[in-house]
């Protein structure tokens, strides 16, 4: 497995939500901005903009985004995305408003980033191998030959 972690917005919404709320265990945000500055773990503009809103996540991910965030817009995580993409379309077992949101969140570009670099996704979303109804990251992942762990693994 690479050295390089991608973060998936569940990663960040659900630690925030629990078990790592920012009075609680801040610890565990600043090992994310201290992996995030030594090239251990990022994440993108994709999720960055799933984060925003009111609160104290976004307040933080506003605070940190150089630290955190990284641009989309690199021609071989582009042809990626496509690739995810189609991948996603041809696939009938979703049907056509999971593909659509799959489409328009920030899912298939943390996979796009991965599959030219061989890194991997670190997401809280867990295999659903029979839903229609969301097309799932670690789904998508096994299809693309992509590693997707959960927060604990690497560290196991």
């Amino acid at each position: 497995m690479s050295g390089l972690y991608i973060l998936d917005a569940s990663v960040f919404i659900q630690a925030h939500r629990q078990p790592y709320p920012f009075d609680v265990a801040p610890a565990f945000w600043d090992a994310l901005l201290y992996c995030a500055r030594r090239h251990c773990l990022v994440s993108f503009d994709a999720v960055d903009r799933e984060l925003t809103g009111n609160d104290q996540l976004s307040q933080w991910a506003r605070v940190h985004k150089d630290d955190l965030f990284r641009s989309t817009d690199i021609l071989e995580v582009v042809a990626a995305y496509r690739d995810v993409m189609a991948w996603v379309t041809q696939n009938s077992q979703h049907v056509e408003a999971a593909k659509a949101a799959f489409a328009g969140g920030a899912d298939a570009w943390v996979i796009a980033f991965t599959i030219p670099y061989g890194h991997a996704i670190v997401t809280q979303e867990v295999s659903s191998p029979l839903s229609r109804t969301k097309v799932k990251i670690p789904y998508v992942c096994s299809a693309m030959n992509v590693d997707a762990i959960d927060t604990v693994q690497p560290f196991k």
